[in-house]
C-alpha cells in the first residue's frame, strides 16, 4: 500500500488527492495528519448523543480552572479512536480556540459543520500534540 504524498508550504499542511479512506472513514496520512470522509463527519455532527456515548469526557483542571477536557473510557470504535485520540488525551484547543468550558466545544463544534478542515491540540502522556484533519 502507498501513502500519499504529504506537502507543507509555508507552515500549511496540504494532502495530495488521491487519499482513499477506506471503511473506518478515517486515514492517517503522516504524524499528526488525517483525511476524513464526509460521512463520518456529517455523521458525527447528524447524531451528537453517539459521539457522546463514545467517551467520557471530564473536566481537566489546571492552576484552579478548567484547562481542557480529559478523554475516558474511549470505545474501540467510536469517532475518538477513529480520529487517532486515546485515552486519557487532554483535549486542550479545537481550530485553535482554547476549550474551557462545554460552552466552547458545543460552539465550535457549530461552526464547523460545514468544515473542511479542522484542528485539534491536545496533551498525551505530558506531551502537546497537535492533529490536523482534512474533510473529504
Amino acid at each position: 500500500m502507498e501513502l500519499p504524498e504529504i506537502r507543507v508550504a509555508s507552515n500549511r499542511v496540504t494532502f495530495s488527492k488521491n487519499v482513499s479512506v477506506g471503511s473506518e472513514g478515517v486515514k492517517e496520512v503522516g504524524e499528526g495528519q488525517f483525511v476524513v470522509s464526509q460521512d463520518l463527519f456529517q455523521e458525527a455532527f447528524s447524531n451528537p448523543a453517539k459521539i457522546m456515548k463514545g467517551a467520557a469526557v471530564v473536566p481537566f483542571f489546571e492552576k484552579g480552572g478548567i484547562a481542557g477536557f480529559r478523554l475516558k473510557r474511549i470505545r474501540k470504535n467510536s469517532v475518538y479512536s477513529k480520529l487517532g485520540l486515546e485515552q486519557n488525551d487532554v483535549l486542550r484547543r479545537i481550530n485553535g480556540i482554547e476549550i474551557s468550558g462545554i460552552d466552547d466545544i458545543m460552539k465550535v463544534m457549530a461552526s464547523m459543520r460545514d468544515a473542511r478542515r479542522f484542528s485539534l491540540d491536545l496533551t498525551r502522556n505530558g506531551q502537546r500534540r497537535s492533529f490536523t484533519y482534512e474533510v473529504r
